[in-house]
């Protein structure tokens, strides 16, 4: 699995022991969560995953500032995938930041 290397893509720590296995948008990534869904159940962390086939969500994507996650609305991470987040997340507040917005800006002040 050629990018297995990064493996903050394949799952989100939380407060508790817990974690979220995201759901790729690469199908060539989605055998990586079976690695990482091992490692997980050796640290002890309760697993929670996607369940929705029409999410995709890259950990990479996901910034947890201790009061909020902010997850960024990319090539690789859609609505579905924040929402699962938001389901898993128990409360905190999950922020959507649409990538495409502040890429646009950018390229404006450029």
């Amino acid at each position: 699995m050629p990018d297995c290397c990064f493996v903050e893509d394949t799952v989100v720590v939380m407060p508790g022991e817990r974690a979220m296995l995201t759901r790729p948008k690469e199908k060539s990534r989605r055998d990586e969560i079976l690695g990482m869904r091992h490692c997980l159940d050796e640290l002890g962390l309760s697993v929670e995953t996607v369940n929705s086939k029409l999410a995709t969500i890259d950990g990479g994507d996901v910034l947890f500032t201790g009061d909020a996650y902010f997850v960024g609305l990319s090539r690789r991470t859609n609505e579905a995938g924040a929402s699962a987040l938001r389901a898993a997340a128990r409360g905190v507040p999950v922020i959507d930041v649409p990538m495409q917005d502040i890429a646009e800006a950018a390229m404006i002040r450029s």
